[in-house]
């Protein structure tokens, strides 16, 4: 017959950090944690692709916003130079989207585990910033 107690102990050979571990997400771990915590996690055998993929992606953060800069000016120079505005602001937010929606997608595969972190999270920012560049060039050379 059951009973209801209002503890139980249960004697295990979890240790905390890996219930921890288990338990967070990656996204809410701060940066200069992450380090570790992969460390830790490594140690128990846990897959750490998310946390890799974070650590990555927030080193990659700054130049992701230099390569949508370099997208924004391209965008901006043909719209006040051509007096095309809707094709324009069009091209621009769509660009974005496009680079928002790449970026939110090759982070997900790289935190399941399907492409490498590291490639998950400077693919999208080498690509748009040799697209942008390669616009703005394009656009000032005419």
């Amino acid at each position: 017959m059951p009973r209801r107690l209002a503890t139980v102990q249960l004697p295990t050979h979890l240790k905390p950090e890996f219930v921890q571990e288990t338990l967070t997400k990656a996204d809410s771990i701060q940066f200069f944690d992450l380090r570790r915590k992969i460390e830790v996690a490594k140690s128990f055998g846990f897959p750490t692709y998310g946390m890799e993929t974070q650590f990555h992606s927030m080193l990659a953060l700054p130049l992701l916003l230099v390569a949508m800069t370099l997208i924004a000016a391209s965008v901006s120079l043909k719209f006040s130079r051509f007096n095309q505005s809707r094709p324009v602001i069009l091209g621009g937010i769509l660009s974005g989207f496009v680079l928002y929606v790449v970026t939110v997608l090759v982070k997900a595969f790289g935190s399941s585990g399907i492409v490498p972190p590291f490639v998950a999270a400077w693919l999208p920012v080498v690509v748009a910033m040799a697209l942008g560049s390669t616009i703005l060039l394009h656009e000032e050379d005419g």
